[in-house]
């Protein structure tokens, strides 16, 4: 098997340590909050839920008491509570796998998790937040041309999966990207090392 190769960083641009992890948290919250804002069967589910919440309420207060509606909101509580632990746990893991690079913007609003093979580097996730704000973008035009730079001299594919909207918004083609095959979410989109 090969050494595997790790991405280096560039300027603007560092490798997440335990020292980010509010700053990572906070990346992820507000994704989330994009998440319940634009994806829309997400946004019908949520009003779905805050709507039955509400229209229990009412039988609930009638039928349980004041203890029925603060059963409902313990339990809402706890599932919060679960999901933000859940993010925890994969933030740190994610920093500490000796498989994944987390690399995080150095004014701390935009990060690219990458699995780190021999052979190839396969990006994971990227995060920005607050939305809208163009942290993504100045990241990847940070983070972009030094990777495939470094990916060519190291003799390995980066990959990524993501909708063909995504792929365009990342101009993927533009930078040698080739869509090798659909996958669940869209297609993976590969980039092989060049001479």
């Amino acid at each position: 098997m090969g050494q595997q190769t790790r991405p280096q960083t560039v300027p603007g641009v560092h490798v997440a340590t335990v020292r980010d992890f509010g700053r990572l948290l906070r990346i992820w919250a507000h994704a989330q909050w994009r998440i319940i804002r634009s994806a829309r069967p997400v946004r019908v589910m949520f009003l779905i839920a805050a709507s039955t919440i509400a229209a229990l309420t009412v039988p609930l207060v009638a039928l349980a008491g004041l203890d029925g509606v603060l059963q409902v909101a313990l339990w809402l509580g706890i599932a919060a509570v679960a999901g933000v632990l859940i993010a925890a746990v994969y933030t740190l893991f994610a920093i500490v796998d000796p498989r994944s690079t987390l690399f995080i913007s150095d004014d701390g609003t935009s990060t690219v998790l990458l699995k780190v093979s021999p052979t190839s580097w396969h990006i994971l996730d990227h995060m920005a937040g607050p939305t809208g704000a163009g942290h993504g973008q100045r990241l990847r035009a940070q983070l972009g041309p030094a990777l495939l730079d470094q990916a060519d001299r190291a003799g390995v594919t980066i990959t990524f999966g993501a909708r063909p909207d995504m792929a365009r918004l990342y101009r993927a083609a533009a930078h040698g990207f080739t869509c090798e095959r659909k996958i669940s979410r869209g297609s993976l989109y590969a980039r092989a090392p060049r001479p």
